[in-house]
């Protein structure tokens, strides 16, 4: 079976352009970059301590598998 290649005004690429868009708006993508440090320990206290993680999502702004992902790295 032969895969057609998308154009390049697709759908790809304007998920691209968004993403390149979000870096270049001098707004950071990186949780990290965007919390204070204080908050950022204060979230990984919080989600340690088996606090509600969708409740954290909610009150930081950030997406609950940006929670799980800062556990698992940090």
């Amino acid at each position: 079976m032969r895969l057609s290649k998308r154009v390049a005004g697709g759908a790809a690429s304007t998920a691209f352009s968004r993403l390149a868009a979000a870096s270049c708006n001098g707004q950071p993508r990186a949780i990290r970059d965007r919390l204070a440090p204080e908050e950022y320990q204060r979230l990984l206290a919080a989600a340690r301590a088996d606090a509600c993680k969708k409740a954290l999502a909610a009150e930081y702004g950030i997406s609950l598998r940006s929670i799980y992902r800062l556990m698992a790295t940090a």
